[in-house]
């Protein structure tokens, strides 16, 4: 829904624009201008309005997947599969994460930034800026990985992503079952029988007949 407003409303905008106007990078401007009238103004006034369906996580979550929006309408996402130095992500964003926290205040010393700035707004700006950073390196972190293993382990991942549907919907009553006694122990553990039970789990599912129901694994008809 968010998105379709951005594109109508861009539609709107491009009618009343000369032809000169009309190239590629106005038009990537103007986007990323109705996104932030989008995430910035209209979705807190709307939570604030009406506080229902999720709009707060939506002025979160939007700017993600405006994103991947954007990497992908530059063909980002295949220049950065090609890059050999894009793994180099992988221990900036642990060294960036090292001081992030999920709730409450995005930096983990963030009163020590206050005591040092003494400026709220530029202090805010900062903190708001680590605070969509993060996540940004990881999702990079993250797909530098999968495109670094999918070369060594690729069939190995072709398997798993067949069944991540059925993995998704099993292994959170799996992961509070397990032992923990020892972190390390109880994280290898936890991913191992977190990937090995829900595949077998399916996988009988499917040979009684049952994964449609709990999977959304129907076999096709053959005409």
């Amino acid at each position: 829904m968010l998105m379709f407003m951005l594109v109508f409303l861009k539609g709107k905008v491009y009618r009343v624009m000369h032809d000169k106007a009309k190239t590629p990078q106005m038009e990537l401007l103007v986007e990323c201008f109705l996104f932030v009238l989008i995430d910035v103004l209209f979705l807190p006034v709307l939570q604030w309005r009406a506080p229902i369906l999720g709009i707060g996580m939506c002025i979160w979550y939007f700017a993600f997947y405006f994103l991947g929006y954007i990497c992908n309408k530059l063909d980002l996402i295949q220049k950065w599969r090609i890059w050999r130095g894009c793994i180099i992500v992988v221990p900036v964003f642990i060294c960036f994460a090292m001081f992030w926290k999920r709730t409450g205040g995005a930096f983990v010393k963030q009163e020590w930034l206050e005591t040092v700035i003494q400026i709220p707004q530029l202090v805010w700006i900062l903190v708001m800026a680590y605070k969509y950073l993060v996540p940004c390196l990881g999702i990079f972190a993250i797909f530098s990985l999968a495109a670094y293993l999918s070369g060594k382990f690729g069939r190995l991942l072709v398997y798993l992503g067949k069944h991540t549907v059925s993995i998704y919907v099993i292994h959170t009553f799996l992961l509070k079952n397990y032992c923990k006694e020892s972190m390390m122990v109880s994280v290898v553990i936890s991913f191992i029988l977190s990937l090995i039970i829900p595949i077998i789990i399916e996988r009988l599912s499917g040979y009684m007949g049952i994964s449609g129901p709990l999977f959304g694994k129907y076999k096709k008809s053959v005409s």
